[in-house]
C-alpha cells in the first residue's frame, strides 16, 4: 500500500473544500452557475422578450424576434426540404388542411400560432386521418387528457362536411384572409385555461 504524501491530501482536501463550497459538482462543472455564483439568467430573458413581442402582435419571422431567439438558449431546425405531409395520401392531406381550419375557425387558433406545428406533431405520431387522431385510437394516444367527446366529433364531422368541395388551394387563400385579419386585430393572449380537444 503506497501512502499519498501528507501535502497532496490537503492540496486536494482544500480543493474539494472549495468546490462544495462554491456549488461545483465534478470536475470542470460550474453547477449551472456563473463566476458569481448566481443563474445566468440573460438568455431566458431574451427568450421572454420575444415571446412578449409574438404576444404583441410582432411579426413571428421578424429580424428582431429571430435575433432574440437565437441569442436564447433554444435550438432550431429548419428543414427546407421537409413535407410533413409525405406520409398521407393527397385525400388525407386535404383532410388535414381542412382540420387546420377547422381549429382556426372553430377553436380560434392564430393562423401562425403553433397549429401547423400541432398537425405536424400529430403526423409525426403516425396518425393517418382526422378521425384516427380524434377517435378511440387518439384516446389512447392521450392517456392523459380527457377522451375527445362524441359532441365534439360530430361537430368536427359536420365542419369537415360543410368543407368538403374546397380544395388545399381554397383553404390556403382562406388561410390567407385569415391571417391577415388576425394581424391586423391582434387578440390579447387567453389568461384563463380552456380545454381543447384537439
Amino acid at each position: 500500500m503506497t501512502r499519498t504524501p501528507r501535502r497532496t491530501k490537503t492540496r486536494w482536501l482544500r480543493w474539494t473544500q472549495s468546490r462544495t463550497r462554491r456549488g461545483g459538482g465534478r470536475r470542470g462543472s460550474s453547477g449551472g452557475r456563473t463566476r458569481n455564483g448566481r443563474q445566468s439568467e440573460q438568455p431566458r430573458a431574451k427568450f421572454e422578450h420575444a415571446v412578449d413581442l409574438v404576444r404583441m402582435g410582432a411579426d413571428p419571422n421578424s429580424e428582431k424576434v429571430a435575433k432574440l431567439l437565437r441569442e436564447a438558449p433554444l435550438a432550431t431546425f429548419e428543414s427546407p426540404g421537409y413535407n410533413m405531409f409525405a406520409n398521407c395520401t393527397d385525400e388525407e392531406k386535404r383532410e388535414w388542411h381542412v382540420f387546420l381550419l377547422f381549429l382556426v375557425k372553430r377553436e380560434g387558433a392564430a393562423v401562425d400560432g403553433g397549429v401547423a406545428e400541432h398537425i405536424e406533431w400529430i403526423l409525426q405520431r403516425q396518425f393517418k386521418t382526422v378521425e384516427e387522431w380524434l377517435g378511440p385510437e387518439g384516446n389512447k394516444f392521450r392517456w392523459w387528457a380527457h377522451p375527445v367527446a362524441a359532441e365534439y366529433m360530430e361537430v368536427w364531422r359536420a365542419f369537415a362536411a360543410e368543407h368538403a368541395s374546397l380544395t388545399i388551394a381554397d383553404i390556403n387563400a382562406e388561410f390567407g384572409r385569415i391571417h391577415a385579419y388576425q394581424k391586423a386585430n391582434p387578440q390579447p393572449a387567453i389568461k384563463t385555461k380552456r380545454r381543447r380537444y384537439g
